[in-house]
């Protein structure tokens, strides 16, 4: 089987000649009052939750398809999550950047752009279509220095910035770093293969200064509630949610649940 991030990278190559040649103008935010996501996590007394829009993935295959994200994205919001996760990724996910902006504009939560971010090109996307914070894959890149860059251009348009690691040694290269917030991703992206307790296995290995997130494989409340007592200090769930037509009162059994 061919390794799914290097497919998906290969294929933002290609994205991001057309991005470049758009010549999109970000819309910097004034980073003296601080950064949206950043300041909600410090705010969170509980569990804090990242609900995922998306209609389709590489692991799961349709999901959502004739869903309208909008209609999700408020069942999120009444359920009382914290933010939005919103993929922009089209060929792959079924997402766009206009979903994006339309999701920011009618819930007015914190809006996370979840895509497979290389280039400034895609950080100037997501900031002209509202996006509050951006994820950087530490797994998509061959020299971690690259992400550092990105990681820097972002914040200086005020964009918070997600970084996600799996890797084991890619955590230990990232502990010095200071990212204000960190996500272990419990699915393997080069075999799709998930399990929500690796969080649990890596959690010594993170930085004590740094926000914890764990992402993704979520299916049941007591998984979270395992990672709230290993140190962690919110969570990502996209698929569960998608697929639950009770998200409402899952999202908040969740909310209920404290740290």
């Amino acid at each position: 089987m061919m390794n799914i991030l290097k497919e998906i990278l290969e294929y933002k190559k290609k994205e991001i000649e057309n991005f470049r040649q758009m010549a999109i103008r970000p819309l910097a935010k004034k980073t003296s009052e601080g950064f949206l996501f950043q300041n909600k996590l410090s705010e969170t007394r509980g569990i804090f939750v990242i609900a995922e829009v998306k209609r389709k993935s590489p692991s799961q295959g349709a999901m959502a398809m004739e869903s309208d994200p909008i209609s999700i994205a408020l069942e999120y919001k009444e359920g009382g999550a914290d933010a939005i996760s919103v993929l922009t990724d089209e060929h792959f996910f079924g997402g766009s950047f206009a979903f994006l902006q339309e999701i920011k504009e009618t819930t007015g939560l914190p809006v996370l752009c979840k895509d497979f971010i290389i280039d400034e090109s895609q950080i100037d996307m997501a900031s002209f279509y509202k996006a509050d914070m951006i994820l950087l894959i530490a797994e998509a890149f061959d020299h971690l220095e690259r992400l550092d860059e990105l990681f820097d251009y972002a914040r200086s348009l005020g964009l918070d910035v997600l970084v996600e690691v799996h890797d084991p040694n890619n955590i230990l290269a990232l502990r010095d770093k200071n990212y204000p917030i960190i996500g272990i991703n419990n699915r393997d992206l080069r075999t799709l293969k998930e399990d929500w307790q690796y969080s649990l296995q890596v959690a010594e290995l993170l930085p004590k200064e740094s926000y914890k997130l764990s992402l993704s494989a979520f299916s049941q409340t007591d998984e979270i509630t395992h990672v709230i007592d290993a140190g962690y200090d919110g969570i990502l769930v996209g698929t569960t949610l998608v697929k639950n037509p009770h998200r409402i009162s899952l999202l908040r059994e969740w909310k209920s649940l404290s740290k």
